[in-house]
């Protein structure tokens, strides 16, 4: 009853929402702080004025979004000046959608979040930003979710997430990176895709990362076995310093990712801290250029290397030298490109028919999936893209290239996957935030989750209508009191000149 009723309470809040639109030069940032939980505050195509800092933020299962009219015309935040960065984020339960930011002024982030619980950030586009592009490196965050955004032209890290000091300074928990767009990082820094810091964790899944001056990917583990990070299903190519992806530490799970050259390697496991263990590379296709296919050092122990494919232009061997903390086991190592794949060097991954890979793979608890999110065979097959039955059915993702992964040619995941962690759906709808986070998390109300607003009824509450309580029993009447503040407080906001 008590659930039933609380869904109801959610549905009429959610109907009370209120869209404002905003023309170029309004003042979006206004009204977004001026907001109440659910509402939209939508931004008309063309530039508006930057930075803004956005305080107010919604409530669980009702977020405030800030979003563009036209997805297919982005409204541009637009600012010039050196003091802030484009839009700081203080509040918790916000949406960013279909926006677009940058250039800016060197050391002026994109979005910059400060605080907050549960805030995504979706389908929106950075370009030329000179600071980084997302930064959650203040404070504690949980439930950060950046979701098919683009960047190109980066003058700095793309997205830097939690703290260098880890939890001694600040962490990201429960991160979800998906399906972005990283395309070129130039920086008189480091200039990485991706970083997530010490004691960070989350999902880093279906995203297409190149050109990166520093790593395309580098997850610096936790020694808190309850942090552990995923690495899944994404195209990192030629990192232009070091290794496109790179492990510092534990507990990280890197599995069916296509890895393309790296001017130190293509996938690194090494110890920044003590130690690393309790890492799994597993289940990856590697080209090896400048650097080796895949390589460690250092102290590595607990460690398991299974069913990678990886060819060394070089034609020396793409595996590690052996160490007694990595067992290495069911990997191939391509005499030639052809000997594996149907076109290495053209980006072609998939299995050569009678090649050296189909039907070898070593089982594994990490192996679920492949690169494009369809059920992995028993056993499976070795490196990232599974073999089709009977190696009769040619269908995607064909060669690959530099662009979102949902355009790559993946046929659809199955929908009885172990672990749906295939390419995200894009419906190209304005405000996909409802839909329920598919992450492999837990379900801590992760960003783009329904926050607990849905599931099953356990019982009839009828729909809400108004402020009437005497049928509501009088251990509910303290709901009804809540929707009854709710319903004056809208009331007063949608009073003539408050901009709805």
């Amino acid at each position: 009853m008590l659930t039933s009723l609380i869904l109801a309470l959610l549905s009429a809040h959610s109907a009370l929402a209120t869209t404002v639109s905003i023309p170029p030069g309004g003042d979006w940032c206004g009204a977004a702080n001026a907001a109440a939980p659910g509402d939209e505050i939508v931004l008309q195509a063309g530039e508006h004025d930057g930075p803004c800092t956005l305080a107010t933020g919604g409530t669980e299962g009702l977020p405030i979004t800030v979003r563009s009219e036209d997805p297919a015309h982005p409204s541009q935040i637009v600012y010039s000046g050196a003091s802030s960065n484009v839009i700081d984020v203080l509040a918790d339960h916000l949406r960013l959608q279909h926006l677009a930011l940058g250039p800016t002024q060197a050391d002026i982030d994109g979005v910059k979040i400060k605080a907050g619980f549960d805030v995504a950030i979706e389908h929106c586009t950075f370009t030329g930003v000179g600071g980084i592009g997302i930064s959650a490196n203040s404070t504690d965050t949980v439930g950060l979710a950046i979701r098919r955004n683009r960047f190109t032209d980066m003058q700095a890290t793309a997205l830097y997430l939690g703290c260098h000091d880890g939890r001694d300074a600040c962490t990201a928990a429960g991160v979800v990176v998906e399906g972005n767009l990283i395309d070129g990082v130039r920086s008189s820094g480091m200039g990485y895709g991706l970083e997530l810091k010490r004691d960070s964790w989350g999902v880093v899944r279906d995203n297409v990362i190149n050109d990166t001056q520093g790593p395309g990917i580098e997850i610096y583990g936790s020694e808190d076995e309850g942090r552990a990070s995923r690495v899944e299903g994404n195209l990192v190519i030629r990192a232009r310093n070091n290794a496109s992806i790179e492990v510092a530490g534990p507990p990280v799970a890197v599995t069916s990712n296509v890895v393309i050259g790296g001017g130190d390697g293509g996938i690194y496991v090494y110890a920044y801290w003590d130690s690393v263990h309790d890492v799994v590379i597993a289940g990856n296709s590697v080209l090896g250029e400048g650097g080796p296919a895949l390589r460690a050092s250092g102290v590595v122990t607990a460690s398991r290397l299974v069913g990678n494919a990886a060819w060394q232009s070089e034609g020396s061997d793409p595996f590690p030298h052996a160490l007694a903390g990595l067992d290495a086991q069911g990997n191939v190592r391509c005499e030639a490109p052809t000997d594996c794949w149907v076109d290495g060097p053209g980006w072609d991954f998939r299995p050569a028919a009678d090649g050296a890979l189909p039907a070898q793979g070593l089982s594994d608890p990490e192996l679920q999936t492949d690169f494009c999110g369809r059920s992995r065979g028993t056993p499976p097959t070795v490196g990232a893209l599974e073999e089709t039955p009977e190696g009769t059915d040619t269908t995607g993702p064909g060669p690959l290239s530099v662009a979102p992964k949902d355009q790559l040619g993946c046929p659809p995941p199955d929908t009885g996957s172990p672990d749906d962690t295939g390419s995200p759906d894009d419906s190209g709808s304005p405000d996909d935030s409802g839909s329920p986070d598919d992450s492999g998390l837990s379900d801590s109300g992760l960003a783009g989750g329904d926050g607990g607003a849905s599931g099953a009824d356990d019982g009839a509450a009828g729909p809400v209508v108004g402020c009437g309580c005497a049928s509501a029993g009088p251990q509910l009447a303290w709901a009804w009191v809540l929707l009854c503040s709710a319903l004056v407080l809208r009331r007063r906001r949608a009073a003539p000149g408050a901009g709805h």
